[in-house]
């Protein structure tokens, strides 16, 4: 189960190149892929327009501005 949260300022999506294979995302001025850390967060899945984060155990996504 996702739960949705706007883009806090430890946790700010800069861009997501979206490649089937492998895609990636800047998050922070950071760049991650799945199975990577950010900020006491796991990356759990990169969407075209989102990141689905694991923190303590719950999930959330992290849109890119404007497309919430």
């Amino acid at each position: 189960l996702a739960i949705e949260a706007q883009a806090s300022p430890e946790l700010r999506l800069n861009g997501i190149v979206y490649n089937v294979s492998r895609p990636s995302a800047i998050l922070n001025g950071k760049t991650v892929c799945v199975g990577d850390w950010v900020s006491n967060a796991v990356v759990v899945a990169i969407e075209r327009t989102s990141v689905r984060l694991q923190i303590n155990g719950r999930q959330i996504s992290v849109f890119l501005n404007g497309l919430d």
